[in-house]
């Protein structure tokens, strides 16, 4: 297909030459034509005709001389135009084409050269050149010549050379058209060749040259095929991190039901653990079945006025007794009562995981703070806790699928979706959501949501 596109190309770009050589050829034609050259050089050459003889003939009596006159008609008849001899006024006395239709001459020059037009009794045009000479005028004539003749006469005056270089431009041209297609022809090939290597698993960045289009091709390609090789590696790793989180809690399932069956374990105990760890599963497929209609685009949100101050007040109640048995303190600062357009179960969600995650790293008897605040166009809420921090490797990747910085730290109850969930609500809402070290120990998670 690409060889079948540089061909079209090439031949368009033959095509255009031909077109654009044509069309200078007949321009020129068309020029020479109606241009005022022709008859100019016809009245060049009775211009210098008329000057000889006037210098042969400076009288009308010496011009009518039998003599003369014989030499006069000779050299007429060699120069290929017609001498007529009047009198001060324009009588005809001598016309060297007597046998041809009358002309009628000017009457008078008024002592200097003069040139125009005359017309014969049967219509037929006639250049002339008119000289003053003593007693009369001295008049050369010569039919005006049809310009196509005048053409086809003096082809090889003006035909010749624009063929030559009609031939010249053209090879030119092929040759610049030849590069032309290549140059646009070969970084499509390019893209085909590397498109069916991404598809076999093989990937190699585009080199981006050629025409402005063709680089711009190569750069999206490139960056597409960098996203695709980034979802893919995302996607193995997703199934591998499902995989690994899922295989825990159902071998444990299957070890104590099967002790149960054996009779090895104490039935409370095994029961216990098969229902912890069933519970585990059920907030792993939830979340993922979260995540999946997020990405989908399909989660519903029901979008209605929220004070976010009485909402992070539940947020705060419901915590509560978590951090009574931790001994820590959970504070709310409230700078502003913005009003965000949101739904309200999925900002309880938000703020739930950011208040679980900032409790699960605060110590015993420390203090975490919700701050609200308005800034502009957006309502800001923090969540503050007073934990390590987070490590400057970990920061990029926080947010991540599955990423969990500590595992020993964060235990095995977390599998790093609480915090991605966070996220992708937050763009649902139309929000960005960040996190940095404080100063001193601990981290800050902040939520911009648009006020309503």
């Amino acid at each position: 297909m690409l060889r079948s596109l540089r061909s079209r190309l090439l031949l368009s770009y033959v095509a255009v030459i031909a077109v654009v050589v044509v069309t200078a050829a007949t321009s020129a034609a068309l020029f020479l034509l109606h241009s005022p050259l022709i008859e100019q050089r016809q009245f060049i050459r009775m211009d210098l005709v008329a000057r000889v003889m006037r210098r042969q003939v400076p009288a009308v009596q010496v011009a009518l001389s039998p003599l003369r006159w014989a030499e006069v008609t000779t050299s007429a008849s060699e120069l290929g135009v017609r001498v007529i001899v009047t009198d001060g006024h324009g009588q005809v006395l001598g016309d060297t084409a007597s046998q041809a239709p009358p002309l009628l001459p000017p009457r008078k020059s008024e002592g200097k050269p003069f040139r125009g037009r005359l017309r014969d009794a049967e219509g037929q045009t006639w250049l002339y050149t008119a000289r003053r000479i003593s007693g009369g005028l001295l008049v050369i004539t010569t039919p005006m010549p049809s310009r196509w003749q005048w053409l086809l006469r003096h082809s090889g005056d003006w035909l010749l050379p624009m063929v030559e270089a009609g031939l010249l431009a053209f090879g030119l041209a092929l040759l610049l058209a030849w590069w032309l297609s290549r140059w646009i022809a070969r970084p499509l090939r390019q893209v085909a060749a590397a498109a069916h290597d991404f598809a076999q698993g093989r990937y190699a960045p585009l080199p981006e040259e050629g025409p402005a289009e063709a680089r711009t091709l190569a750069r999206a390609f490139n960056q597409m095929a960098r996203q695709l090789e980034a979802s893919q590696k995302s996607q193995r790793a997703f199934i591998a991190n499902v995989s690994h989180e899922l295989k825990t809690p159902l071998t444990s399932i299957l070890g104590f039901a099967q002790a149960l069956a054996d009779g090895t374990a104490p039935p409370a105990q095994a029961a216990g653990i098969i229902r912890s760890e069933a519970e585990r599963m059920q907030r792993l497929v939830m979340d993922l079945l979260d995540l999946a209609r997020l990405d989908a685009g399909t989660a519903h949100l029901q979008q209605v006025p929220v004070d976010l101050v009485p909402l992070l007040r539940a947020v705060l109640t419901r915590f509560q007794p978590r951090a009574a048995q931790r001994q820590q303190t959970l504070h709310l600062e409230a700078a502003a009562t913005p009003t965000v357009w949101g739904d309200p179960d999925r900002l309880l969600q938000i703020f739930g995981n950011l208040l679980d995650n900032a409790l699960t790293h605060t110590p015993r008897q420390g203090e975490v703070v919700l701050r609200v605040r308005s800034e502009g166009p957006w309502a800001v809420v923090e969540v503050e806790d007073q934990g390590p921090g987070i490590p400057p490797e970990a920061l990029p990747h926080i947010f991540d699928r599955f990423y969990r910085g500590d595992r020993a730290r964060t235990g095995r109850e977390h599998v790093g979706l609480g915090l991605s969930i966070v996220r992708e609500l937050v763009r649902a809402h139309h929000g960005q959501v960040t996190a940095h070290n404080r100063r001193g120990q601990g981290a800050i998670f902040v939520v911009k949501l648009p006020q309503r």
